[in-house]
């Protein structure tokens, strides 16, 4: 089954109109790095991508 979104593109998803499994750990993986930042160096950084000059700010 294929579903048209906006950019144009088709992506695949199943039945259910879900896209995959794996797309779930990667919100967490996100989270857990910036939590990592936060705790080497102090500072929350609440927008991705995690860069050297938001650290340095």
């Amino acid at each position: 089954m294929r579903r048209r979104r906006g950019g144009g593109g088709a992506h695949r998803v199943t039945a259910t109109g879900t896209k995959g499994v794996g797309e779930v750990g990667l919100v967490r993986v996100a989270a857990a790095i910036g939590n990592a930042v936060f705790h080497a160096t102090g500072r929350r950084i609440r927008s991705l991508p995690i860069t050297i000059d938001q650290l340095l700010l």
